[in-house]
């Protein structure tokens, strides 16, 4: 999950200056925040082609664990038919 859709989710539940501390607050769980590279832009932007219903917002998280060669863990269904990256469903962790 980018930190930007952590935000926007948080606009739910938070008031709009909670929400501009979503970074200090992923800190605080001693989670990476890994910056997106033009590597992973170009890897979700040659999905789109094979996947229609990719959204492009949704091509940069595919294109950014198939750069990392690591799993994109979602509760979206959209991610599993994709073959070229491993997708886990957290609600099964």
């Amino acid at each position: 999950m980018t930190a930007v859709e952590i935000q926007l989710v948080l606009f739910d539940s938070w008031s709009r200056s909670e929400s501009a501390t979503v970074y200090d607050a992923i800190g605080a769980f001693d989670i990476d925040v890994i910056p997106m590279t033009a590597e992973a832009f170009q890897a979700g932007a040659e999905l789109l082609t094979n996947y229609p219903a990719l959204s492009v917002f949704d091509s940069i998280h595919v294109g950014h664990a198939r750069v990392l060669d690591g799993p994109l863990i979602s509760t979206d269904t959209l991610y599993p038919k994709i073959d070229e990256i491993e997708n886990i469903d957290p609600r099964e962790l």
